[in-house]
């Protein structure tokens, strides 16, 4: 039981984004793409969810996915947060749950709300009232809302203040242990380090190092790797 990814490659005309990038994502863990601007993090994670043409295999708990469009790969368990959070701003924190858990959101709103409290506070307030790392707790809630096996985050923590970080840092924590797998496609090494389980850090669309948090935490590895000083 695991999302799988085999050879994945994207490219954009004569640019190649991603090259050859495999990768597994176990149920209750975080799984976590690093890398500088550019490395090809966002363009993993969007052909993974069938946004962008690519080339290799995706597995859904052996269930092949690579041919699928994305409301297909949605319904077989897959659920996405877009950088930028997204959210229905004219919305109510609660009918923003509403739309994404369709029949029986009445019982899904009431454990989102108690997963994640300060949404619950926040009920009856706009989404576009609530602060950045609010609405991002909010989008990351409303991906959890249709059930899905594995959600996949890209750039949560993007123009947030480190207050807000911190904020994404417990949702995020909060989302292993719900029993989904997460991948998160992420800048901020500081914050993957803190949340996954296994890092892969991307440079020039390739994975050049994978390894547990522990293995790069407090070396010059990983800042060699994000200045492109390390040997491919």
């Amino acid at each position: 039981m695991a999302l799988e990814v085999t050879g994945l490659r994207v490219a954009y005309g004569p640019i190649t984004a991603v090259d050859g990038v495999s990768l597994t994502v176990e149920p209750r863990t975080v799984t976590s793409l690093v890398g500088p601007n550019g490395a090809g993090k966002s363009s993993a994670i969007r052909a993974i969810m069938g946004f962008v043409r690519s080339q290799g295999e995706v597995l859904l708990d052996g269930e092949p996915l690579s041919k699928r469009r994305t409301h297909a790969r949605a319904r077989a368990g897959l659920a996405y947060v877009p950088d930028g959070r997204g959210v229905f701003g004219d919305m109510t924190v609660k009918e923003n749950i509403r739309v994404a858990a369709g029949a029986g959101w009445e019982a899904r709103w009431e454990a989102l709300a108690a997963l994640f409290p300060v949404l619950g506070e926040k009920r009856a307030a706009r989404a576009s009232e609530l602060s950045g790392g609010q609405q991002q707790a909010l989008s990351i809630a409303r991906a959890l809302a249709s059930a899905p096996r594995y959600i996949l985050l890209d750039e949560p923590s993007m123009g947030l203040s480190p207050v807000a970080v911190k904020g994404v840092v417990e949702a995020i924590e909060q989302l292993s242990g719900t029993g989904v797998g997460v991948l998160l496609a992420e800048q901020n090494a500081a914050l993957a380090l803190s949340v996954s389980s296994m890092v892969h850090v991307m440079v020039r669309g390739e994975i050049r190092r994978s390894a547990e948090p522990g293995e790069l935490r407090g070396t010059d590895e990983l800042r060699a790797l994000y200045l492109g000083r390390a040997a491919a």
